[in-house]
């Protein structure tokens, strides 16, 4: 978690970054492409439905470079989803 909250200090003016479990949101998960070896991450924008998936090491400089890459267009293959799947209830939130 602490390697997300600095990418996100860093990151804050372009990006929101959230943290959800793998494990819990497969549907979220598998409609971003994110692989369930774990951890890993997406890039979404909701406004155009488009999103990019992080393939890469799970370190604050990898991950800035990815989204320094996402903004001028070199972060990966873009692929459409017109709407994030709604996230999945757990026994323990009911």
């Amino acid at each position: 978690m602490e390697k997300l909250q600095q990418v996100a200090e860093k990151h804050y003016k372009s990006f929101k970054v959230f943290w959800v479990n793998g494990r819990e949101q497969n549907n979220l998960r598998e409609a971003l492409g994110v692989s369930d070896m774990l951890p890993g991450g997406a890039v979404y924008s909701p406004g155009r439905g488009l999103y990019v998936t992080y393939r890469g090491g799970f370190d604050v400089d990898a991950i800035s470079e990815f989204l320094e890459g996402v903004l001028v267009g070199r972060g990966g293959r873009v692929v459409k989803l017109e709407k994030l799947p709604p996230l999945e209830k757990h026994k323990d939130e009911l």
